[in-house]
């Protein structure tokens, strides 16, 4: 049944598709031929059938359904092959002439197939460069023709162009004269199987109508695709393009055009992404009536059941033409693919060409900032130039062409045919050991190739090197990789609207939080998704019995050797070393999985997620990947507990005084409230005895509850501020403002691995476990390790409080880390627990007050663009930014931002998007404070669609803590964090003692205006950085101190008053 290379001495290296007939299946279901039922794929053939990939559902609106498979409906025996043209050196050059719009229309957003004809596309809007737009995210049509009409896909190309002719009064067009009907799509899919661009599997249905002319019906295996993130396509096009007037209502613009494509007269339709508003002098027709269109396809002679077909569309007017010279094809890329591949015009112009498209507009962005567009034109000498370079491929389409066109004439009266290339089917090994790569050949439905021989799709890559790293050698191949494989969560995209439903004020569901199990219940991915990796795994070599599926069912984990991960992903993994400190760290530079599993895995790791590890050992420390919010006055400190000098020392009475902080807790054995420390940094004994003799005295000798995450050890070894000062703090003022509750230290990480975010969440989740569960290897600890630590996997319930004081450069992070962890911060929400985290030190800037440079790298002190942090950029958790009492002031004066000798950090997000919950608010500063922007263009996310933090303050300088034996005074955001934790904790105790629940994810509540007047605004201050004085505290939320610092009786009391 196989057919082999050395039967076709053509074929050698070159592709072949193959043309199958369902003639069979005809002949053995004789009501289908006499009816003239519609090809309909997936229809039974009476053949065994190979099992189905299915696509991974990211959204729970539309449950996408399983993708077809290429060969449903298809006999198993091939009628003929189709191998790629020789040149011919004598044929005349492709040319495309007598070019002329013929018909167009908008599909409009029904529950039943409508059209609006002639439609308008989309108007291109020019906006100043750059900017910023989130990514693709939920659910795209990729063949809207096909799902709206998947039984008579060329109904509305037919329709829309009887009815351009009815409205312009012009002679029936002439149907019978056309050689072939077709979507450019088609047309594109040869070019790319002749100029050996294409990978993938293809197929397109063919069908005689009349005697010659030749429909050609786009075929996909899904007709809507799941886009998780890592593109900027359709993002961009909708930030850059307004709907028409008449066309708000629509999804997408087709337009068709025929002309004569060296003696083939064609009709091809195409979908526009933009236009250009045309000349004056174009006659445009707009039309205004209703009218429903029932019966169009009299000129030309089709089935009966494409005719019937037309009684389910519905057509209305509506649109305005548009000119040829006006349509613009756009075209998004990223700087590194730019740089590391430059741009593809031969396989860009043939799309332009089949369509006749008059302008290219070509969008280069870094992560969704786009800094050029450039803009082509189909007749400029650029891409005449790029024309001549293309002509042999559209030559040997145009040979194709007229192939296919033959096979059909001779062989469509029997039945319909279709034309596939099955690139991920093989023949024998050795074929393609031979070199046939992704391009095999399959002479039935009956045979599947081994997993490895998959066709395959980059699914990660890095431009360049880590910083600070050095790539050392080859990895060996024996060395035992912790693999783990991120599968496509259900539901995630409702995160956001599950977390507003149990944490909004006004929503009737407030306060009914979810269990752990209806989490993993509402999460988990698709069983289809879990069978799809896990078949491929076990495939590949990977016995069922090493593979480890997660409690949330969100990752698939297998110990894996180098050698085994680098025949799975094709990837070559090195080591990395670290110079200064000599420790190394593995990664690779890109990888790739099979086309199949795109939609079912978002992620790889240990992989391309390379970063400073945050893993300090008591030897030799790297660069700390995360580190403390926290910053030491060098000057000797004398403690006078007393209110009057609250601008140059902060106490506990301080604290208590500027927010009124008057209530003792009764509740404190149903309450919790966690505070998070990496070790090395751990809390000295002495310390909180020191501190708590002089400002709580009832706590001397009282300890957290301390729980050892992944090893942990809370040492006492080595003594020092940046060993003691952040957990010395976080302690002695969480314990001395909510005493007498008891305090739950979590401790992370060993001192030889150390440990990132992701660690601590594996301890009060264990869905999202170390070993089975979202840890990055890269930057989170790794367990077991080198010293014997063993994971924590759930090992307590989560705290309904948790405050961290540490945060990293968000563009250190990657995006599929950074969301990953987030949308885990979220789900801790919907649990009824509130995470704050410190939103940084360096006002706009990062860490060590590094900039960005254009291109979003991080280049010190010199770079212009600010350099967000994260988690606080994270949407799903409270961000606390830093306040002042003003030098000269007191507590019953308003305090301003930290100004003094750390600057609150806030700004927005280049990662996430903007919340619900604070788009007034936001947009509201933003108009009144950044319209125009007084900074560089670039220099932040201006998109206006951008998560935008810090989201609260409380006062952040001149802290007196105990520390190394002496007294000294503290500044920073670290110590903003913990005291906000506080005061929700002591809410948390007001409501559990009247029979009430945890609040929760906050931030609904913080911007709700309901609950303004429970915080003090901060009108006065700033968070300079970068070389500017960054954004400024005005009246409302700001990008320095959020809403303001809270007032809590008044907090306290409203609540109180929330169910």
């Amino acid at each position: 049944m196989f057919l082999t290379l050395s039967t076709n001495q053509k074929l050698g290296l070159s592709t072949v598709i193959w043309v199958y007939s369902d003639t069979l299946r005809l002949k053995r279901d004789q009501k289908t031929k006499e009816t003239g039922r519609s090809f309909s794929p997936g229809a039974s053939t009476g053949f065994r059938q190979r099992p189905m990939s299915f696509a991974a559902p990211r959204v729970s609106q539309e449950s996408l359904p399983p993708d077809l498979d290429i060969m449903d409906g298809l006999s198993a025996t091939a009628l003929q092959t189709i191998d790629i043209p020789d040149e011919d050196e004598d044929q005349e050059d492709a040319a495309i002439t007598d070019c002329s719009f013929i018909g167009s229309y908008n599909w409009l957003k029904r529950d039943t197939p409508t059209i609006l004809v002639p439609g308008s596309p989309p108007l291109w809007q020019n906006r100043a460069v750059p900017y910023t737009i989130p990514p693709d995210t939920g659910v795209y049509f990729s063949d809207q023709n096909g799902y709206r009409m998947p039984k008579a896909v060329l109904l509305p190309l037919i329709m829309a162009v009887n009815k351009q002719v009815e409205v312009t009064k012009k002679t029936p067009f002439e149907w019978t004269s056309i050689d072939i009907v077709t979507d450019r799509n088609g047309l594109r899919k040869l070019s790319r199987w002749i100029g050996g661009e294409d990978v993938r599997d293809f197929r397109i249905d063919l069908q005689l109508a009349g005697d010659k002319t030749v429909l050609m019906n786009r075929w996909e295996k899904r007709n809507r695709e799941i886009f998780s993130g890592r593109t900027y396509g359709f993002s961009f096009e909708k930030a850059s393009t307004i709907p028409a007037t008449s066309c708000r209502d629509s999804t997408g613009h087709h337009r068709i055009i025929t002309y004569d494509f060296n003696g083939l007269k064609m009709v091809v339709r195409f979908e526009v992404d933009a236009c250009i508003p045309p000349p004056a002098r174009y006659p445009r027709r707009s039309i205004s009536s209703i009218d429903e269109l029932t019966n169009s396809l009299n000129a030309i002679t089709l089935s009966q059941s494409v005719a019937r077909s037309s009684q389910h569309l519905t057509m209305l007017e509506g649109g305005t033409e548009v000119a040829p010279t006006a349509v613009v094809e756009l075209v998004t890329r990223s700087q590194i693919n730019m740089k590391t591949n430059g741009y593809n015009w031969n396989e860009a112009y043939p799309q332009l060409f089949f369509s006749q498209t008059a302008h290219h507009f070509l969008a280069i962005h870094h992560r969704g900032r786009f800094t050029e567009i450039r803009k082509s034109k189909l007749k400029s000498e650029e891409l005449q130039n790029v024309a001549g370079e293309c002509q042999l491929v559209l030559k040997k389409v145009r040979k194709v062409l007229d192939v296919i066109k033959a096979i059909v004439v001779e062989h469509g009266k029997a039945g319909r045919l279709s034309l596939s290339q099955v690139a991920y089917m093989t023949p024998p090994e050795e074929i393609y050991q031979l070199g046939l790569g992704y391009f095999c050949v399959l002479l039935g439905a009956a045979y599947a190739a081994p997993s490895s021989h998959h066709a395959r799709i980059l699914h990660e890559k890095r431009a360049i090197e880590p910083t600070d790293w050095t790539m050392s050698r080859r990895l060996d191949p024996t060395h035992v990789l912790p693999m783990r494989f991120g599968l496509v969560q259900q539901n995630i995209d409702k995160l956001e609207e599950l977390l507003e439903a149990v944490s909004s004020p006004h929503s009737s569901k407030f306060g009914q939080h979810y269990t752990a199990k209806e989490i993993v219940d509402t999460f988990a991915p698709h069983k289809d998704t879990i069978s799809a990796v896990t078949d491929w795994l076990v495939a590949s070599g990977i016995a069922s019995e090493r593979l480890r599926l997660s409690t949330d069912k969100g990752w698939i984990h297998v110990n894996a050797t180098a050698s085994e991960a680098e025949s799975l992903l094709q990837a070559e993994y090195h080591v990395y070393t670290h110079p200064e400190s000599g420790i190394e760290q593995i990664g690779c530079h890109n990888y790739s999985i099979p086309v199949h599993l795109k939609e079912h895995i978002d992620l790889v790791k240990p992989t391309v997620h390379f970063t400073h590890r945050a893993g300090p050992n008591a030897a030799r420390r790297a660069k700390p990947f995360i580190e403390s919010n926290l910053k030491m006055s060098s000057q000797a400190v004398t403690v006078t507990p007393t209110l009057a000098n609250c601008d140059k020392t902060i106490t506990l009475d301080c604290l208590r005084a500027l927010y009124n902080i008057n209530y003792t807790p009764v509740a404190t054995d149903k309450n919790s409230f966690g505070i998070v420390e990496f070790t090395p940094q751990a809390f000295l004994p002495g310390d909180l005895d020191l501190f708590f003799r002089n400002f709580s005295p009832s706590l001397v000798g009282v300890r957290p509850k301390a729980v050892l995450i992944d090893g942990a050890v809370v040492q006492n070894t080595s003594r020092s501020f940046n060993d003691n000062g952040e957990s010395d703090l976080d302690l002695q003022y969480g314990m001395g403002l909510t005493a007498p509750q008891e305090v739950t230290l979590l401790q992370t990480g060993d001192l030889s691995q150390g440990a990132g975010f992701d660690n601590w969440i594996d301890a009060v989740d264990g869905s999202f476990c170390t070993f089975e569960g979202g840890d990055d290897p890269n930057q989170d600890g790794i367990y077991p390790d080198a010293a014997g630590s063993q994971p924590s996997c759930g090992i307590i319930a989560p705290p309904f409080v948790v405050s961290v004081s540490y945060s990293q450069d968000e563009v250190t992070a990657t995006f599929a880390y950074a969301q990953r962890q987030c949308n885990e911060y979220g789900k801790l929400g919907l649990m009824g627990t509130s995470v704050l985290y410190s939103s940084g030190d360096n006002g706009v800037a990062g860490f060590n007050n590094a900039c960005l440079d254009v291109n979003h790298n991080e280049i010190g002190t010199s770079g212009k663009v600010f350099n967000p942090e994260f988690p606080a950029s994270c949407p799903f958790i409270t961000a606390v930014g830093a306040t002042q009492v003003n030098p000269g002031s007191t507590v019953n004066d308003p305090e301003g931002a930290c100004e003094q000798v750390i600057f609150s950090g806030g700004g927005f997000s280049n990662i996430f998007t903007m919340p619900s919950y604070q788009t007034n608010a936001v947009n509201s500063y933003v108009a009144a404070h950044l319209t125009p922007s007084p900074f560089v263009a670039g220099a932040f996310n201006n998109s206006g669609n951008a998560r935008a933090f810090p989201d609260i303050s409380a006062n952040g300088a001149n802290y007196v803590i105990g520390i190394d034996g002496a007294f000294g005074l503290v500044f920073g955001t670290s110590a903003s964090a913990p005291v906000v934790a506080s005061m929700i904790t002591l809410i948390n105790d007001a409501r559990l003692a009247i029979g009430k629940g945890p609040l929760g994810f906050l931030n609904h509540l913080i911007y709700s205006p309901i609950f303004a007047p429970a915080f003090n605004d901060i009108t006065v201050g700033g968070n300079r950085g970068c070389g500017t004085p960054g954004f400024q505290s005005a009246a409302g939320w700001d990008p320095v101190t959020g809403v303001g610092t809270p007032n809590f009786p008044r907090l306290l009391s409203v609540f109180k008053s929330l169910p």
